[in-house]
């Protein structure tokens, strides 16, 4: 008797092939949640950054600056450092 030749099996290439799965944006996942969970998502969000601006203002308190980097008066938009005006940065006159 005879042994067969070892062959490959050949695939069945008469069943289309499954397409890829497609790349979604945040957005297309955002959308495809849920609008009760998108809500409460929403507030905890809002929730957690209250939460942080509540505890950055508590850690002001107990840990204040140093003195010489308080602002002590605002004009216009900039900042005056109580520190010796005169060690201040003097712009360059050309």
């Amino acid at each position: 008797m005879m042994a067969r030749p070892l062959t490959a099996k050949k695939h069945n290439t008469d069943q289309p092939k499954e397409p890829k799965p497609q790349r979604r944006t945040i957005w297309h996942v955002y959308k495809a949640v849920p609008p009760r969970f998108r809500i409460l998502l929403g507030m905890g969000f809002m929730g957690f950054s209250m939460v942080g601006m509540w505890a950055s203002d508590k850690i002001e308190t107990m840990y204040p600056p140093p003195v010489e980097n308080r602002v002590t008066h605002i004009t216009h938009g900039s900042a005056a450092q109580s520190e010796d005006p005169s060690k201040r940065d003097k712009p360059d006159s050309h």
